[in-house]
């Protein structure tokens, strides 16, 4: 009898006496949920590999939030959407994630991530302003903290970058854009986000601050803001600068990245690759970054780039590259580039509706797979040297209704180029031109 009192009511009436030391609670919610939580209090544990397990909150959700020391890493594998505090409660690991304080006049956290979070299989993670202001991930030089999503994850109205604590800043000793091109190299780690291949959610970004994130790493899975899965995600009025990449992407579909502002990153701004398809880009400002603006390369198909306005990165300003195809680019604004639009080896586009100026090069076709496509209605200003430039091994594309004003170079004596005179392509060009008008003088607005 003593053994089955010592066993039964023993961890009840502990359970009990714990609650005798809580505030009265009116609501009847509050007190089940704070009889869970002492009940669940007493089941944590750490076993002897270093998993800090959580406590259980019903059997589906036992030990769903877990901590690997040897790894470094969170794992969330719960069914239920899972926030920060959750994590912070359940782990009880001020080394690992520790809460700073709000911000002045904000009642949302500060919090310091010193691990990994990975989000398992159907899982859900949620950082947004229910108690999150700034989220701030550990680099100190040596260690790839990260953000790993095979489920799902939402961030909202927050901001997240990386933070050096030795120099209290954001870690900025990434390396360059010479390291990105660089193919042995590599950088300093800084954290990043991956959204894996096969994840059963969505990573949806939206109207938060991603910044000081991203470095180069054998396979490239490290450079910031990185898809290659999440299908059907949302990326929107968002503020993503510093970072390795601005974004990318790898054979993801149904993408819908609009009301960005993307600028000063190390490499592209915005680049899907390698088989993405049936993504919107829209109404982005793109600019200051440290290498191609808006590129999309190796098989990308049904991309539509609309409505952006693009300026002062370091090559082109938008690129179709590497047999891109069916795709439109309309409506962009693009100013201050080596080449407003560039198309290389890519065919079956539309290129209309655009306005360039102070580029080198308006719109630039090179590559002998540049084939059938279409640029009409577009207005290139103060080109430097051609307003459209077409190599002679593109072939099949049609340029129709064009203005170019104050092409001031002489690219039209060069036998590698083929430029628009009069209206029409040079003799010889495959590509056929009518109505386009090249006028000098001034501008017109």
């Amino acid at each position: 009898m003593r053994s089955y009192l010592m066993r039964k009511v023993m961890p009840n009436l502990l359970i009990l006496l714990s609650l005798l030391a809580l505030p009265y609670e009116q609501n009847t919610g509050d007190l089940t949920h704070s009889i869970v939580a002492a009940a669940a209090a007493t089941t944590a544990s750490k076993n002897e590999s270093g998993v800090t397990s959580g406590p259980v909150v019903g059997e589906q959700e036992k030990d769903c939030i877990t901590y690997d020391g040897h790894q470094k890493a969170i794992r969330v594998s719960c069914k239920s959407p899972t926030h920060l505090t959750e994590i912070y409660n359940k782990l009880g690991r001020g080394d690992v994630l520790a809460k700073e304080g709000p911000l002045q006049r904000q009642s949302a956290a500060v919090w310091l991530l010193n691990a990994s979070i990975i989000v398992d299989n159907d899982a859900a993670l949620i950082i947004d302003s229910k108690d999150t202001s700034w989220l701030k991930i550990v680099a100190d030089g040596k260690t790839e903290n990260s953000i790993q999503v095979s489920g799902s994850l939402r961030i909202d109205s927050v901001k997240i970058t990386s933070w050096d604590p030795a120099k209290n800043y954001y870690a900025i000793d990434h390396g360059t854009r010479e390291l990105y091109v660089d193919k042995s190299g590599t950088g300093m780690p800084r954290p990043y986000i991956l959204v894996k291949v096969a994840a059963t959610g969505t990573t949806d970004i939206t109207n938060s601050e991603l910044a000081y994130l991203g470095y180069k790493c054998i396979g490239g899975k490290c450079s910031g803001i990185r898809y290659f899965g999440g299908d059907g995600s949302t990326i929107r009025g968002n503020n993503i600068h510093h970072n390795g990449f601005g974004f990318y992407s790898n054979g993801v579909a149904n993408i819908l990245y609009e009301d960005n502002e993307v600028h000063h990153n190390t490499m592209y701004g915005i680049d899907p690759h390698t088989g993405t398809h049936d993504m919107m880009i829209r109404n982005n400002t793109v600019h200051d970054n440290g290498s191609i603006g808006i590129v999309c390369a190796q098989d990308c198909n049904k991309i539509t780039i609309e409505n952006n306005v693009v300026h002062n990165n370091t090559k082109a300003g938008i690129l179709f590259s590497s047999n891109m195809y069916n795709s439109t680019a309309t409506n962009n604004t693009i100013s201050n580039e080596t080449t407003g639009i560039s198309i290389f080896n890519s065919h079956n586009n539309k290129i209309y509706n655009n306005t360039i100026s102070n580029v080198k090069n308006g719109i630039k076709l090179t590559g002998n797979m540049s084939s059938h496509n279409i640029i009409d209605n577009n207005i290139i200003k103060k080109a430097t040297d051609l307003g459209i430039l077409v190599r002679p091994s593109a072939f099949g594309n049609t340029f129709y209704s064009n203005i170019i004003i104050n092409a001031t170079g002489d690219g039209g004596n060069r036998a590698t180029t083929t430029p628009i005179q009069n209206g029409s392509l040079t003799s010889g060009s495959s590509n056929m031109g009518k109505n386009n008008d090249n006028i000098s003088g001034e501008d017109v607005t």
